[in-house]
C-alpha cells in the first residue's frame, strides 16, 4: 500500500513538473518521467523498492540541476543587463574615493540648500526673484554684454604672458561670471530652469578647480576618469535622500494642494484665459488689479487643504498648470541627480585603460532619452508638464556643453582638431555628402542670425587688430612659421599665436586654397577659416535645403498643428446632436485619414476621441466604460492605420522603382532593418 502511494506521489510530482517546465528546459527529466510512467504501468509490482527510490531521486536531482542552471543563466543575463546600463567606473582606493566624493558633493549640497524645496529654496527663490533688484535685470544684462564684447574684441582670452594680463583677465572673467549668476537668479521667476542649467555648466568648472588646487600632479584625463564612481555615488545618495524626504511628510509630496501652495509662494500668476469662471470676487489689495482664484488654501489644520465654495469647480486648480516653478523646486534633487549621472557617464568614457566604444556611447544616449521621456510623462501625469519639455532639452544641452568644457581641458587644440576631422570623415563616409547637405541646410536655417552676429563681431575684432590700438591683441593675419612674425602678436599673445598656428596649418594644408599671409582681410583668421569652409559647400543645395527646412517648420508648427485643432474643434461642434455609433464611425474615418497623413500629429486625434466619445457614451456605458471604449477606439484606429500604411500602401508600392529610390532601399539603414526583421 505504501509503495502504491509512493508511486502515485512520484507520478503527481512528474505531472506538476511537466506542467511547470517545458520539455526543452528539462529534457532529461521529461524523458525519465515518461520511461518511469511506462514502467509503472507494465511491471510496477516486479521492480524493487530501492530502484524506485533511486530513480525518483535521480528525477528530482535532474529537475533541481536544471532549475539551478536556468536561474544561473537568468541571473547572468540580469547582471549583464545591469552592467550595460551602469557606467564602467575605474577602481579607486577608498581614501581617494571618499575625498573625491566629498568634493563632488559640495556643489550638490549648496544647490539643494539654496534652490530646492528640500532646503530653503522656496524662501530664497521667491525673495530674490521678486525683490527690488529684479527691476535692474536689464542693466545687468547690458553690463554683461558690454564686458563680453570687449573681452572678445580685445582678445583677453590670450592675455597669458604677463602677471598683469593674467590678473586682469581673471578679474574680468570673474566679474562676468558673478553678473551672469545674478541674472540667472533674478530671472528665475520667468525662467525657472535657469538655475539648474547654470549648475550643469558650473559643476565641471568646480571639478577642474579642485583638480588644479589639490591634484596638480595628475593629468586632467586621469583625474576626470576617476570621477565616475564618486559621481555615481553622489547621484544615488541624492535620489535616496529625495525619496526619504518625499515620503517623510505629506507636505513634501507633489499633489494638487502642494501645486497650488507652491504656485502662490513663488508668486506665479493664475491664468484665467481658459477658466474665466474660476475668478474670485476679491482682489489681493484695495487698489490692486490682481484677481484671486475662487478657491483658497486653508492652513489652519495639520495639513493645508483646498476650500472650494459653492459654484467653484475643483477643475479650477488648472489655472496654475502653466506654473512650473514649484515643480522644479520640488524636483530639483531629481534634476540634479540626472545632471550628475550624465557627467559620471561622460567621465567613464574618458577612462585611461579601456576607452569607450561607440556602442557604449549609443547605449547611454538611448538610456538618457528613455529617462527624459519618463520624466516628461511623470510631469504630465502630475499636471506639471508646462515648461518641462524646455527644461529637459535645456538641461541636456547644458550637460553637453559641460562635457565639452572637460574635453577642452583634457585635450590640446591639435588633438581636438584631429578628433573633429576624424569624426567628420566617419560621418561623411557613413551618410554621404548628400545627406550632409541636408544637415548643413538645417544649420543655416536655424543659426543664420547667430552666424551673422559672429561674422560681424569678427570684423570688429579684426579692425581692432589691424588698427593696432590694442598691443595685446592677436595678429591680424596668419603669422606663418617664421618666429619673427610673432612680434606682431603683442606682448602677451605669442603663445596663443603659436597654438593657433598648429590648428590653422593643418587646415591650410588640407584645403586646396591659397591664402596670402600678408593680406589681413576683413575677418579674423579663425572666422576666415570658418567662412572659407562654408564657401566650399555646395551652396545651391545647402540653401535649397535651408528653404525646405523653413517651409517644413511652418507647415508642421503653424499650419498643420493649428488647422488640425481648428478642424477637430469644428467637427466636435457639428457632431453635438449625433449618437454614440454615428460619432464613433465619423471619428474612426477622420482618425484613420489623419493618421495616414505624415505631417498631421496624432495628439489632436487622441484628444478629440477623448473629448467626444466619453461625452456621448457616458449615459450608456458610464464614465469608466466610456473612457475605456474611447481608449479602445483610439488603439484600434492607430493599429489599423499602421497596418494599412505598411501592408496596404507600402507593400503594394514596394515594386515601383521611383518609390524604392525615394526611400533609399540600398542604404545601410534599410539593409540593417531588413536583416533585423528577418526578411533576408
Amino acid at each position: 500500500m505504501n509503495n502504491v502511494q509512493d508511486e502515485e506521489a512520484v507520478g503527481l510530482l512528474q505531472a506538476v513538473s511537466s506542467s511547470l517546465f517545458s520539455a526543452s528546459l528539462f529534457p532529461t527529466a521529461t524523458t525519465r518521467s515518461t520511461a518511469k510512467a511506462d514502467t509503472t504501468k507494465s511491471d510496477k509490482n516486479n521492480k524493487p523498492n530501492d530502484d524506485d527510490d533511486d530513480e525518483d531521486a535521480a528525477i528530482v536531482g535532474d529537475i533541481a540541476s536544471n532549475v539551478t542552471l536556468q536561474v544561473g543563466s537568468e541571473v547572468a543575463a540580469l547582471k549583464n543587463m545591469v552592467e550595460s546600463v551602469l557606467p564602467k567606473v575605474e577602481p579607486l582606493p577608498w581614501p581617494t574615493f571618499f575625498c573625491l566624493s566629498v568634493w563632488c558633493a559640495i556643489p550638490a549640497i549648496v544647490y539643494i540648500l539654496l534652490f530646492t524645496q528640500m532646503g530653503f529654496g522656496e524662501y530664497i527663490y521667491y525673495d530674490i526673484s521678486t525683490s527690488q533688484f529684479a527691476d535692474y535685470t536689464p542693466i545687468f544684462v547690458g553690463t554683461l554684454s558690454l564686458l563680453a564684447f570687449f573681452f572678445y574684441i580685445l582678445d583677453m582670452d590670450q592675455w597669458n604672458e604677463t602677471a598683469v594680463g593674467i590678473v586682469f583677465r581673471f578679474l574680468t572673467a570673474a566679474t562676468m561670471f558673478c553678473i551672469l549668476l545674478l541674472i540667472v537668479v533674478l530671472i528665475s521667476n520667468e525662467v525657472p530652469f535657469g538655475i539648474i542649467t547654470f549648475f550643469a555648466l558650473l559643476n565641471p568648472l568646480w571639478l577642474l578647480a579642485v583638480k588644479n588646487a589639490f591634484y596638480g600632479e595628475r593629468t586632467t584625463r586621469t583625474f576626470v576618469s576617476w570621477l565616475g564612481a564618486p559621481l555615481v555615488c553622489i547621484s544615488c545618495l541624492l535620489m535616496l535622500s529625495f525619496i526619504v524626504w518625499a515620503s517623510a511628510d505629506y507636505c513634501n509630496e507633489w499633489n494638487t494642494v502642494m501645486k497650488v501652495d507652491s504656485a502662490e509662494q513663488t508668486g506665479c500668476v493664475a491664468d484665467f484665459d481658459d477658466y474665466p469662471m474660476c475668478k474670485g470676487n476679491a482682489t489681493t489689495a484695495a487698489n490692486s488689479s490682481t484677481v484671486t482664484t475662487c478657491f483658497s488654501l486653508d492652513h489652519s489644520g495639520e495639513h493645508p487643504e483646498l476650500i472650494f465654495p459653492e459654484g467653484c469647480d475643483t477643475s479650477c486648480v488648472k489655472v496654475y498648470d502653466s506654473c512650473s516653478n514649484g515643480f522644479i523646486l520640488w524636483a530639483g534633487p531629481v534634476l540634479l541627480c540626472l545632471s550628475t549621472v550624465f557627467l559620471s557617464f561622460f567621465c567613464t568614457f574618458l577612462r585611461i585603460e579601456i576607452s569607450a566604444d561607440e556602442k557604449e556611447v549609443s547605449r547611454f544616449s538611448k538610456l538618457w532619452i528613455f529617462v527624459l521621456i519618463i520624466m516628461w510623462a511623470s510631469a504630465s501625469l502630475s499636471g506639471a508638464a508646462s515648461g518641462i519639455s524646455y527644461l529637459l532639452v535645456t538641461l541636456t544641452v547644458a550637460n553637453i556643453i559641460g562635457a565639452g568644457i572637460l574635453l577642452y581641458a583634457i585635450f590640446s587644440t591639435q588633438e581636438l582638431e584631429q578628433s573633429k576631422d576624424m569624426a567628420f570623415s566617419r560621418i561623411k563616409e557613413k551618410y554621404g555628402d548628400g545627406n550632409l547637405n541636408i544637415a548643413r541646410g538645417l544649420f543655416v536655417a536655424a543659426f543664420s542670425p547667430l552666424l551673422l552676429a559672429y561674422f560681424c563681431l569678427s570684423a570688429v575684432n579684426q579692425l581692432v587688430r589691424r588698427v593696432g590700438i590694442n598691443p595685446c591683441s592677436e595678429p591680424a593675419s596668419d603669422v606663418g612659421e617664421d618666429p619673427n612674425n610673432y612680434n606682431n602678436a603683442g606682448f602677451v599673445t605669442a603663445r596663443g599665436a603659436e597654438r593657433n598656428l598648429v590648428s590653422m596649418k593643418s587646415w591650410y594644408q588640407s584645403e586646396a586654397t591659397t591664402t596670402n599671409d600678408n593680406d589681413n582681410g576683413v575677418l579674423t583668421v579663425r572666422a576666415k577659416r570658418d567662412f572659407g569652409t562654408m564657401m566650399n559647400w555646395y551652396r545651391a543645395k545647402v540653401l535649397t535645403y535651408a528653404i525646405y527646412w523653413g517651409i517644413l517648420f511652418i507647415v508642421f508648427q503653424v499650419l498643420v498643428a493649428k488647422l488640425t485643432s481648428v478642424f477637430l474643434s469644428w467637427m466636435i461642434e457639428q457632431m453635438a446632436g449625433f449618437g454614440l455609433i454615428a460619432v464613433s464611425g465619423i471619428m474612426a474615418g477622420v482618425g484613420v485619414l489623419m493618421f495616414l497623413l505624415p505631417p498631421v500629429p496624432g495628439l489632436p486625434v487622441y484628444l478629440s476621441l477623448g473629448i467626444v466619445i466619453p461625452a456621448k457614451g457616458h449615459e450608456i456605458l458610464g464614465w469608466p466604460g466610456a473612457i475605456l471604449y474611447s481608449s479602445g477606439v483610439g488603439l484600434v484606429l492607430k493599429l489599423f492605420s499602421s497596418a494599412l500604411q505598411q501592408k496596404g500602401i507600402g507593400e503594394n508600392l514596394s515594386h515601383i522603382v521611383k518609390v524604392r529610390q525615394f526611400v533609399n532601399i540600398n542604404s545601410k539603414l534599410m539593409k540593417s532593418m531588413r536583416l533585423e526583421l528577418g526578411s533576408g
